[in-house]
């Protein structure tokens, strides 16, 4: 039996001219599902669940932003969405509940059993798919890490699988962070930052926005980095090779996730996955540039973390020289006095030597001359 609900959502516009104004449609929807069954994002236990859809409004000028706290929600607006409108349209989703989300979507795009089965994937890299109506994306990106327990993690990685469409774009976030944030307020705050209101340019805006987000976590490993190397210089510390370590696998990631991104860009710069036209070409091809330059300066911190890994095996060398040569030093001074308390702490009848009056003050008069005479020959070779 059906179930009349009333839902109250709450649109929130924003007009690149800085006005906004709020609104409350009330509306009733007839579902064959019973609501309780659908999960409330607001309740979601995972951090940062959201659905947020940004919209383009031609007539108006600008781009509404709507937030969703449920999947009922998500149907009632995708109910009232107007078929025939091909209005540019973004729905950014960061849910643990993806399957239900899908499910939902797809009463409006038309999405392939294999696109779903790779945005439900956490473990899925880079891929770039074309199908008919669409193109799939996916790429593993990287958010900084606050500190945890006296300990920094420099950086989490997060999946983002793109959809996208001549009219439509659809981003999928693993629920932690928002990687979007920045660029979706550029969108509703700043005019013109589309160069035109199409999918394909929403596509290359993301995705610059992401790979800048790689500049900035390059300049953390270089700010480390030289943190490092300033400790190395100042003291010996045995624990920094595991900082240098933890360092090195941080590029080692970045650099397994930008050489297959390098390609992608390539193939969309040649018009793989264009829907109107190649003008998007020369703004990938500009991403792509990015690229060529995040490579350089990746390459460029592995080589310094090397030096710095080599310059402390080269310390801890030199420091076990240091303990081993003051070791040799005391061996070399007590060999002597070990063989002259040996010869005399032997047990002979008749070593006319241990009669003597002074023989014991003579023994310990020898052993000092030995033990000064030694140091001060290897000071004069230089080796103290």
């Amino acid at each position: 039996m059906s179930i009349l609900k009333k839902l109250i959502i709450n649109h929130r516009h924003y007009t690149h001219v800085h006005s906004q104004e709020e609104e409350a449609v009330t509306v009733e929807v007839e579902t064959e599902d019973d609501p309780s069954l659908l999960p409330d994002l607001s309740h979601n236990t995972e951090k940062n669940s959201f659905i947020k859809i940004i919209h383009h409004h031609p007539d108006k000028r600008c781009f509404q932003l709507t937030s969703l706290d449920s999947l009922p929600e998500l149907e009632l607006y995708l109910s009232q969405m107007d078929a025939s409108s091909r209005d540019l349209l973004w729905i950014d989703i960061c849910t643990s509940d993806i399957s239900l989300v899908l499910k939902q979507l797809s009463s409006k795009f038309p999405l392939h059993p294999m696109t779903a089965d790779n945005i439900t994937d956490e473990t899925l890299g880079t891929k770039l798919e074309d199908f008919e109506e669409y193109g799939f994306l996916n790429l593993q990106s990287f958010y900084r890490m606050p500190y945890q327990n006296n300990q920094q993690n420099l950086f989490q990685n997060i999946k983002i699988s793109f959809v996208v469409g001549s009219w439509f774009v659809l981003t999928f976030q693993s629920p932690g962070h928002d990687s979007f944030t920045t660029m979706r307020n550029r969108i509703l705050h700043t005019t013109r930052v589309l160069p035109r209101i199409r999918s394909d340019f929403l596509l290359h805006f993301l995705l610059d926005g992401l790979i800048d987000q790689y500049f900035d976590l390059l300049e953390i490993v270089g700010s480390e980095v030289d943190t490092l190397s300033h400790q190395l210089f100042k003291a010996y510390q045995a624990d920094l090779i595991e900082n240098l370590y933890n360092l090195n696998q941080y590029l080692f990631l970045l650099r397994k996730e930008i050489m297959p991104l390098t390609e992608i860009i390539l193939l969309l710069k040649s018009g793989f996955m264009v829907f109107d036209d190649t003008e998007t070409s020369t703004y990938f091809g500009n991403i792509r540039d990015h690229l060529l330059k995040l490579t350089e300066n990746l390459n460029f911190h592995r080589d310094s973390l090397n030096n710095l890994m080599n310059l402390y095996y080269s310390l801890s060398d030199q420091k076990l020289n240091q303990i081993m040569k003051t070791l040799t030093v005391v061996s070399t001074v007590f060999i002597p006095l070990t063989f002259i308390v040996g010869l005399y702490g032997m047990n002979f009848d008749y070593m006319p030597e241990l009669k003597w009056r002074y023989g014991y003050a003579i023994v310990w008069t020898t052993m000092i001359i030995i033990s000064l005479w030694i140091i001060l020959y290897m000071k004069r070779k230089k080796w103290l």
